[in-house]
């Protein structure tokens, strides 16, 4: 495995959808505490680009682009990775079209959960825990840097840290926002409550 001190610049592909990215938070910033000295890059969609706007645990944002051909896209997105001559390409998202893409990207080592017949497109497949579905979320994502951890750097700090989650906003998008719920009549002079009452892609979420 390559030693610490090799891993320079990493992509992440992120989650697609905004609970979904919430929850990789953690994960993110561990990676960040275990390459302190690497570029981190986040490879997401439009929807979520903005709630890392602030981070402190990334180092930029790479869109991944709409484009309404699947093969074109990922042939574009494969192109894109390529040119920035990544090390390590971790995967949230249980796609075969996020592995297709940095394989076809040639990055050198590219880990991600062995799902949806995609194990031989990574150099470091990962078995879904047993834990999967009685364990929150955020421990999913965390396996996966824990897994990076232990097979890149020889220790296994990640499971012993408890989970943070917090974002960073800036005071000049805090404001924003209360610029726009006075906007709409919302008394910003007392406490606000906001319920994501619905979903799109899954009636589980539809509270």
């Amino acid at each position: 495995m390559p030693a610490k001190t090799s891993v320079n610049k990493i992509v992440v592909r992120g989650t697609n959808w905004i609970g979904d990215a919430i929850m990789s938070v953690p994960a993110l910033r561990e990676l960040s505490r275990l390459f302190p000295d690497a570029e981190i890059v986040l490879h997401v969609k439009p929807l979520v680009e903005g709630l890392f706007e602030d981070s402190d645990f990334i180092d930029r944002v790479l869109r991944v682009k709409k484009m309404s051909s699947r093969i074109r896209r990922t042939i574009d997105q494969a192109d894109q990775l390529g040119e920035e001559d990544f090390d390590l390409a971790v995967l949230f998202p249980n796609s075969f079209e996020s592995a297709v893409t940095t394989k076809l990207a040639k990055i050198p080592h590219r880990i991600g959960y062995n799902k949806d017949l995609r194990g031989l497109l990574l150099t470091e497949p990962i078995a879904v825990p047993e834990w999967k579905d009685k364990r929150h979320e955020v421990f999913y994502y965390l396996n996966l840097i824990a897994e990076i951890e232990r097979r890149f750097l020889g220790t296994s700090t990640v499971v012993q840290n408890t989970p943070d989650a917090t974002l960073d906003i800036s005071d000049q998008r805090r404001e924003g926002a209360l610029t726009m719920l006075r906007s709409v009549g919302i008394d910003t002079g007392k406490k606000v409550v906001a319920i994501g009452a619905g979903s799109t892609n899954s009636r589980a979420k539809r509270w």
